[in-house]
C-alpha cells in the first residue's frame, strides 16, 4: 500500500520493502512527480541501505517532528536536495520521527538563525553550511554542542575534521566531508615543487603569458 505520492512517503515505502524500485517510479510517474528526483533519491536510499554498517543506522528517540533548515533547494542543489529526502525519508522510517525539510536561502540562513532561535524558533537540525559558520552560532550561543560520543562511528573520522566543526574544544557538528589538498606541477614547466606560497606566486608570474597560465584552481 502506498502512502502517499511524495518522493519522501515513496523512498519510505521502498526501505520498509512495500515498493520496488520499479514501482515506485511508476507511481512517481502517475503522480506527476519528477522521475529523475524519484529515481536520485531511491538510488540514494538503495545505496544507503546496503552500504550503511549496523552502528550507522538511524536511531534516537521518537518525538512529534523535527524541523530540518537547510540551505539546498529542489532548484538550486537538486542532488543534494534529493539526497538529504532520502536521509530524512530513512530516518523516518526507522524511528518514526516526522522531519520538515525546509529551505533557507543562504543569504538569509546565519540572520533567520540569530533572530529565529534565541525566541525558539530555529530548526532543530541544520545543514549542510560551511564549518566557519559554527563558530558564529557558538558565540550567538543558538547552537548546541555535543560529545563525540553522541556521535555513532565518531572514532572513525579524522582529527582534523573533527577539530573543524569544534570551538573552544566543544563539537558543534558533525563533519559531512573532508577535503584532500593537493599540488599538482608539471614538472617540465616546474621542476621543483614551491616550497612557500611566495615562491609558488613567483614561478607561477613568471610561467604566466598569453593563453599560458602559471596556476589554476
Amino acid at each position: 500500500m502506498v502512502r502517499g505520492s511524495t518522493v519522501d512517503s515513496l523512498v519510505a515505502d521502498i526501505l520498509a520493502g512495500r515498493l520496488s524500485r520499479r514501482q515506485a517510479v511508476r507511481v512517481a510517474t502517475a503522480a506527476g512527480l519528477s522521475v529523475s528526483a524519484i529515481a536520485g533519491a531511491v538510488s540514494a536510499a538503495s545505496a544507503s541501505a546496503q552500504a550503511t554498517p549496523e552502528a550507522f543506522v538511524p536511531q534516537g528517540p521518537q518525538v512529534e517532528n523535527l524541523l530540518f533548515w537547510t540551505r539546498s533547494s529542489p532548484d538550486s542543489s537538486p542532488n543534494e536536495w534529493d539526497a538529504l529526502s532520502a536521509v530524512t525519508a530513512a530516518y523516518t522510517a526507522a524511528v518514526g520521527t516526522p522531519v520538515e525539510l525546509v529551505t533557507v536561502p543562504d543569504a538569509d540562513f546565519k540572520a533567520r538563525m540569530a533572530q529565529a532561535s534565541p525566541a525558539g524558533d530555529g530548526p532543530d537540525v541544520f545543514g549542510p553550511i560551511a564549518h566557519d559558520w559554527l563558530g558564529e552560532f557558538a558565540v550567538q550561543q543558538i547552537a548546541q554542542s555535543w560529545t563525540p560520543e553522541t556521535i555513532a562511528g565518531s572514532g572513525e573520522l579524522s582529527a582534523p575534521s573533527i577539530a573543524a566543526v569544534s570551538v573552544d574544544g566543544q563539537l558543534y557538528g558533525v563533519p559531512l566531508f573532508s577535503e584532500a589538498l593537493a599540488l599538482m606541477r608539471n614538472t617540465d614547466l616546474v621542476p621543483d615543487a614551491p616550497a612557500t606560497w611566495d615562491d609558488l606566486v613567483a614561478k607561477a608570474t613568471e610561467l604566466t603569458s598569453g593563453d599560458q597560465y602559471g596556476f589554476v584552481f
